[in-house]
């Protein structure tokens, strides 16, 4: 080639691309899948809230869809702001002491409303008879999720010390001070920065990993004992009325079952990202 091109030429042109990349998923993909997102929760909402769907496990779907439908609004709110730049106080603040504690609160109570769905749904077909028992009611649910929400919160509060307000000059167009936020430079790199990074560690599998694996096993296990009972049905075959008329009744609780371990495999797909 008659045309020579330098490193610094192909460096830029990776720079570029990425800045292109980065703004089009910030500027369209990321507030499509909010909005698709927030609309899919609400219509599964709207399909849960029949007075004939009671128990806890319905109350635990539509407390996870409630959390997700709070973590996609936040994030699509967040992308808002953040590109409207405003150098107000209030913003500078809530970016650097609420938008992530907020955001990583929501994510961790969704991954964990889905373990105990998929542990009540694990109880419901490996241990029936101590998931007949008095444990099983709305009460324990909703107890349930108000502890996993507190843990949540406690957990992604350090977030609230990433990051910092500065003041960045004044405005004289508008009269005011403009604020900023930048690093928290004592928890990055100063002296709190070996308990950042193993906050940082520790966060990252109680949020992300530890989810994934319950998930994983407890599916696992509740497919496999819910298809050898299946099996174990089919081979009986049932010959009089009454054990036909008892097989119609709980086919239509079987498909829900299984429902609602798809629904909490895809969720657990999402924990890890």
């Amino acid at each position: 080639m008659s045309e020579n091109h330098s490193l610094s030429d192909y460096q830029d042109l990776d720079i570029q691309s990425y800045l292109e990349a980065k703004l089009w998923i910030s500027s369209i993909l990321e507030p499509a899948v909010c909005v698709t997102g927030m609309v899919g929760n609400l219509l599964s909402l709207a399909a849960l809230s029949s007075k004939q769907l009671k128990g806890p496990s319905y109350f635990f779907l539509r407390s996870l869809m409630v959390t997700d439908f709070n973590v996609l609004m936040w994030i699509f709110i967040s992308n808002l702001m953040w590109r409207a730049q405003m150098t107000t106080y209030a913003f500078a603040f809530f970016y650097a002491h609420l938008e992530q504690p907020l955001i990583n609160g929501l994510m961790c109570t969704s991954n964990y409303v889905t373990v105990a769905l998929s542990i009540e749904r694990f109880l419901a077909v490996c241990r029936p008879v101590s998931f007949a028992g008095n444990t099983h009611n709305n009460l324990n649910a909703k107890i349930c999720v108000f502890l996993i929400f507190t843990a949540s919160v406690l957990v992604a509060t350090p977030y609230c010390f990433e990051f910092t307000v500065i003041i960045k000059g004044w405005d004289e167009r508008a009269n005011r001070t403009e604020y900023d936020l930048t690093n928290n430079k004592e928890v990055i790199i100063g002296k709190y920065a070996n308990a950042w990074n193993a906050y940082m560690w520790l966060q990252s599998g109680v949020i992300r990993i530890a989810p994934f694996f319950l998930l994983l096993l407890l599916n696992i296990g509740t497919f496999c004992t819910f298809q050898s009972k299946m099996k174990w049905r089919q081979q009986r075959q049932p010959n009089s009325p009454k054990e036909r008329r008892n097989r119609s009744l709980t086919e239509p609780q079987n498909r829900r079952l299984m429902c609602l371990l798809a629904y909490c495999i895809n969720v657990g797909q999402q924990v890890i990202m």
